[in-house]
């Protein structure tokens, strides 16, 4: 080992934020909304992730950027899974 040398942390990516299925009429709405106004989509585009769940929002992204995306996603009432499993993305619908 080289004196004073620092080691960094490998940042550990390949995290994915998955929008979970809706249940209801009212939560629909409301996730649609959120959907909406957090990616600048379509009504028709919202009704679309909504209807296709599971579905990958987000890939490839670092822990903690991850866990952020859903804390910021589940204040919108939506169920967030953050995995980094490659069979569990696979069932998913991507975007």
């Amino acid at each position: 080992m080289i004196p004073n040398r620092r080691s960094f942390p490998e940042v550990e990516s390949g995290w994915s934020v998955i929008l979970n299925p809706v249940r209801g009429e009212l939560a629909k709405s409301e996730i649609a909304r959120h959907l909406i106004r957090t990616f600048s989509i379509s009504e028709e585009e919202a009704n679309y992730l909504i209807d296709n769940t599971p579905v990958v929002l987000f890939e490839d992204l670092v822990h903690e950027q991850a866990y952020k995306v859903k804390g910021y996603l589940a204040t919108g009432g939506m169920d967030i899974t953050v995995t980094n499993n490659p069979l569990q993305r696979r069932k998913c619908f991507k975007t």
